[in-house]
């Protein structure tokens, strides 16, 4: 009977083995749960310590409420209006806009309006400053975040509009006679998403 013998010892050897294996995971708790304790806390450590400075939830800027009454603010709300007053108008010479903007400054103006000759501001264009910069004395930078595309109707009595788009623009000013006004704009690198603008109707 020498085959069964085998096949005997064979199943208690594997036994053993069995009963060795289930009592090194009794005496190592630790090692069960290991895994997923280890990849439950980085994952909600992570999550709490880079929530606040990953940009999706970064908060928007916003401009500083000491900021909100500067004359250079100020007259970025009148260049809005002004901005949407001369399209309305297709005065192509900007007279709304001369008393904020400079000689240069509304030499270009034809450039920023280009795309909206021709349809209907319903209110002055959308333009949010997030923040002055003083480059000098009679030169300071007012970054703003501005909807360059759907805003405008294409007429004042057909509301249909372009797709949004928000960007970012930083403002030159500069002070003339003891006056803030625009001189020009130019790219900036303000982050506008989250950023609130004014969709002030007339």
């Amino acid at each position: 009977m020498p085959a069964p013998r085998r096949a005997a010892a064979a199943l208690a050897g594997a036994l053993l083995l069995l009963l060795s294996a289930c009592s090194g995971d009794d005496g190592d708790p630790g090692g069960r749960s290991t895994s997923g304790s280890t990849d439950q806390a980085p994952s909600d450590t992570a999550e709490s310590s880079t929530g606040s400075t990953a940009t999706p939830d970064a908060a928007p800027p916003s401009l500083d409420p000491a900021d909100r009454d500067r004359a250079e603010i100020k007259t970025v709300r009148r260049w809005a209006e002004a901005f949407a007053t001369s399209v309305n108008d297709g005065d192509r010479t900007f007279a709304a806009a001369a008393g904020t903007m400079t000689t240069e400054g509304l030499q270009r103006m034809s450039r920023y309006t280009a795309g909206d000759w021709g349809r209907y501001l319903p209110g002055p264009l959308p333009v949010a400053p997030v923040g002055v910069r003083e480059i000098d004395e009679d030169h300071h930078v007012v970054d703003a975040c501005v909807m360059t595309s759907g805003w405008s109707w294409a007429s004042e009595d057909d509301r249909t509009t372009w797709s949004t788009q928000v960007d970012a623009i930083a403002l030159h000013l500069v002070r003339e006679t003891g006056r803030w006004l625009v001189d020009g704009r130019e790219g900036s690198d303000v982050e506008c998403r989250g950023v609130e603008l004014p969709r002030r109707l007339w």
